[in-house]
């Protein structure tokens, strides 16, 4: 699916983009434009600014610059498409889709890491219950406050040390959980997992 260009514009420009980092960033005006602190680097003093006007923003420190379309693709991980579609509902503005031949290929393999990803929080969750070996974070999530029953109803999980374990269990490709986030290939062509030894928090967001 693709949008047309005039509306993509119609879009862009119907949103207060200050209005819409603000949700998630604490920004004070100063002249004509608007500042904080970066959402996407840790920093003390705000180096983060916002032009209402232009409908842009750019971080003096990270680099990080776009206008409200790229601003909503980085902080909620959306493609283009849904991001314009997310604005658009946002501005009360009905879009009229172009047909896209690569679309349904696209969805396919978005839904397909979306399952990676569900099947990697299940295999978490079943370590930290099960696992002699997650006893150590077990023990780390209750001294600070946090019951079986809070694990449970959030699905919080612990990854083993072993990477190979979570290409063994899942029966997914190393280029599927790549792709999902889960984890890198290194040089010597092997699959490690990101969360290998940590106790996971799953986001249940698409």
């Amino acid at each position: 699916m693709g949008i047309p260009d005039g509306e993509v514009k119609l879009v862009r420009d119907s949103v207060d983009i200050v209005a819409l980092i603000g949700e998630q960033v604490q920004l004070r005006r100063v002249g004509r434009s608007w500042t904080g602190l970066c959402p996407f680097h840790s920093e003390k003093s705000p180096s983060f600014s916002v032009n209402q006007e232009n409908g842009f923003y750019y971080c003096f420190g990270c680099h990080a610059h776009g206008d409200a379309i790229t601003f909503l693709r980085e902080t909620e991980h959306l493609d283009f498409v849904e991001a314009v579609e997310r604005l658009a509902k946002r501005a009360n503005i009905t879009l009229h889709p172009e047909s896209d031949p690569g679309s349904a290929k696209r969805k396919q393999y978005s839904d397909r890491l979306i399952e990676a990803l569900d099947k990697a929080a299940s295999f978490y969750h079943e370590q930290l219950l099960e696992s002699p070996a997650a006893r150590p974070a077990r023990d780390y999530l209750r001294s600070r406050g946090l019951s079986g029953k809070i694990a449970r109803d959030f699905k919080l999980g612990w990854s083993p040390p072993e990477s190979g374990e979570l290409l063994r269990v899942l029966s997914l490709s190393a280029e599927v959980l790549s792709d999902a986030g889960i984890g890198y290939v290194n040089r010597r062509g092997r699959f490690v997992d990101a969360m290998a030894s940590r106790v996971v928090f799953p986001i249940m967001d698409a």
